[in-house]
């Protein structure tokens, strides 16, 4: 008698379902190490590229003679305050888990401008801290039990959140775990370990090159004083950062990041002539030439900037960004 006159099913379907999950899983490993491999390149490429001009940029600044630049800020708003202070959390955490580790975001940028003493450029609000760390580190169940610890709730796959309360109200301090993404697109809800990030292009070179650390002292609109020791990306990994987000968005936010950060670089000392033309600066390269580097181009018209910004921008990318071969 057949399994079907008993009244049994036949085992090919669940056979098969495994069988589909198995692949699905293949393919899934299979990404991943292709995304490793690329890792190694860019870090190759990266490594490649370092020498010389990381710190001819950080001895540009006024900094010490360890290389650590000391910076007296004044925060602006409370949503700086929320901002710094999870900045200062970022420093706590990766300093008690000995990773290394980038800020990125916003605050970063404002930091870079300070660091190098750049002048006549606005301010831009920020209300987080963007935490960029590498796939080994973004896995390690420590860096979540290490937020929890100071008061952190997870709230999203990579967002944590705390609540911080003086007399004039309620903070929300907020941290996003980013991790580096291996080509030019921005990848979504990646799961890494117990964490499901965004993987961000460029953050490969911003881990490898030399950070610029910074010493800062900020006063909040509280009038308490905030202080921590903070690796920001290089001006180099820093402007592949956002040349690279704002060819996935075409944000406003961003096209003012990248005008700041080319007279980050242009201060520096950056030239065209030590930018990297491979991984991420390949990338970056395509994305400011093609976007930002034409007259036919205009990517602050959603932008509230001065009138000679744009052509001020041309000009900063044909000093600072080596063009892409042809």
């Amino acid at each position: 008698m057949t399994e079907l006159e008993q009244g049994q099913e036949p085992a090919r379907e669940p056979v098969r379902e495994q069988d589909d999950e198995h692949d699905h899983q293949h393919e899934q490993h299979h990404e991943q190490q292709h995304r490793e491999q690329q890792y190694q390149r860019e870090q190759e490429h990266a490594v490649g590229d370092v020498a010389g001009d990381v710190v001819t940029s950080q001895s540009s600044a006024d900094s010490e003679e360890s290389g650590v630049i000391h910076l007296d800020l004044l925060s602006t708003s409370r949503s700086t305050d929320a901002a710094y202070l999870a900045a200062a959390d970022i420093a706590s955490v990766t300093a008690e888990l000995d990773v290394p580790y980038r800020l990125v975001g916003g605050n970063c940028v404002t930091l870079l401008v300070a660091a190098y003493q750049v002048t006549g450029i606005p301010p831009r609000d920020t209300a987080d801290a963007d935490l960029g760390v590498g796939y080994e580190v973004v896995a390690d169940p420590r860096l979540p039990a290490a937020l929890e610890g100071r008061g952190y709730q997870r709230t999203d796959g990579n967002r944590f959140e705390r609540p911080l309360s003086d007399e004039h109200g309620t903070l929300q301090l907020v941290v996003d775990v980013l991790a580096p993404a291996y080509d030019a697109k921005m990848r979504t809800n990646q799961e890494h370990g117990d964490l499901v990030v965004d993987e961000v292009p460029g953050l490969g070179i911003a881990l490898v090159r030399e950070p610029v650390v910074v010493d800062i002292d900020v006063q909040l609109t509280s009038g308490t004083t905030v202080t921590a020791q903070l690796a920001l990306p290089d001006p180099i990994s820093a402007l592949c950062m956002k040349a690279t987000a704002w060819a996935g968005r075409f944000s406003a936010r961003d096209a003012f990041d990248i005008w700041r950060l080319l007279e980050v670089a242009y201060a520096a000392g950056v030239k065209a002539e030590k930018w990297p033309l491979a991984g991420s600066g390949l990338d970056a390269s395509r994305v400011l030439h093609r976007s930002f580097a034409t007259p036919a181009r205009d990517p602050y018209r959603d932008a509230q900037v001065p009138g000679n910004v744009p052509a001020r921008v041309r000009a900063l990318v044909a000093e600072v960004v080596a063009p892409p071969a042809r």
